[in-house]
Parts: C-alpha cells; sequence; structure tokens
C-alpha cells in the first residue's frame, strides 16, 4: 500500500514539472531570446550585484528582465554605486511590484547560467520585429563594475551577437589591486556570454 501512494505522490510531481514545461513553452512560442554566460560568485562584500535589460533601437528602455533581490527589493537606493546605469534607464523607482516579483532573483551561483526574454515589454505586450540592445551591468566591488552591451534581431530568422565590454573604475582605482588578485583567483565576475534569438 506504502509502495502504492509512494508511485502515486512521484506521479503527481511528474504531472505537475511537465505541465510547467507547457506552461513555459506557451510563454516564450513567439520568439525568444537566451542569453547564456559563465559567471563567478566573489566571496567579498559589496559585489556580486547585477541587472540584465532591454532597450529598443532608439535607445528607449524596454523592460529589466533579470535583477538580483538585493537591488530590485531597494538596494539600489542604499547602493546607488552597484549598477547606475540599470537605476538611470529603468527608472526602477517607478517599477510596478508586479515587475519587481516577476524579475528579481536570488544572486546566481557560480557556473552556467541562462536568462530568458520571451520578447514582451515590461506590460507583458510583445515588442515588434526589429533591433533591441540588450545590456548587462555588474558590480564587481562597491562601485567597480562592469557593463556588456549588444544589439539582436527579433524577426523571421535565428540569430546570434557577442557583447561589447566596458569596465568603470578599475584602472585607477584604489580597490584595483584587490580587484585584480580576485580576478586572477577566481576569473572574472563574467564570461563567455553569448545571445541568440530563436524565432517562434
Amino acid at each position: 500500500m506504502k509502495k502504492i501512494i509512494k508511485l502515486q505522490i512521484v506521479l503527481f510531481v511528474l504531472l505537475l514539472f511537465f505541465s510547467n514545461q507547457k506552461i513555459n513553452v506557451k510563454e516564450y512560442q513567439n520568439g525568444y531570446i537566451k542569453i547564456k554566460y559563465k559567471l563567478q560568485n566573489y566571496p567579498i562584500i559589496a559585489s556580486n550585484q547585477m541587472a540584465i535589460w532591454i532597450k529598443n533601437a532608439k535607445g528607449n528602455y524596454i523592460t529589466t528582465i533579470f535583477v538580483t533581490k538585493f537591488m530590485a527589493k531597494g538596494g539600489y537606493k542604499r547602493r546607488e554605486d552597484c549598477c547606475p546605469v540599470w537605476i538611470l534607464e529603468s527608472n526602477w523607482e517607478k517599477a510596478s511590484n508586479n515587475e519587481i516579483d516577476s524579475v528579481s532573483r536570488a544572486t546566481q551561483k557560480a557556473g552556467i547560467q541562462e536568462v530568458l526574454w520571451n520578447c514582451k515589454d515590461k506590460d507583458g505586450k510583445q515588442v515588434n520585429p526589429g533591433i533591441y540592445f540588450y545590456n548587462i551591468e555588474a558590480n564587481i566591488y562597491y562601485d567597480e563594475r562592469v557593463l556588456f552591451t549588444g544589439k539582436i534581431e527579433i524577426g523571421n530568422n535565428k540569430n546570434s551577437s557577442k557583447p561589447q565590454l566596458k569596465y568603470f573604475h578599475t584602472k585607477n582605482s584604489k580597490n584595483k589591486k584587490k580587484i585584480d588578485n580576485i580576478i586572477k583567483k577566481y576569473g572574472n565576475l563574467i564570461e563567455e556570454i553569448e545571445v541568440i534569438y530563436f524565432p517562434e
């Protein structure tokens, strides 16, 4: 009897799992962008915060697709040096509770990570085909940070993109030696970024 109950529980869990998979597939049926990267976690304070957001070809903010929970839930006010470009462009102070809850996540673990964008704006509306810019801003240590930017086309064809990289404050910083030692030991905070658009 116990074996039958255990089997029923396992089948129920599997059913829930595959049901969720179907929901996810439906969510991205009109095409999606996958941002894949290798992430490190630095064992230091004032580090490891990041945000990923999308802008249109005119440079207008479309949506945030990932932000660490600390920043999303108010940390951006306490530590404005975390990801200042994202804070400014997203106008996060005016973000709705629904937007905050839907894109904020715990700090990601070291290793290969993937973030998907369903090609919808912050209000859940499907965006038009065309060129879009993705942005990845990451906090290395206090105001030491890195910004990756690139463009990708939404349309009928699968295409990929490699971002450009810009460091902020690392060259003349008093923390440069400490940062260099951390990167030497653990590797860059974010590496091997690959962005792919998959049409419907």
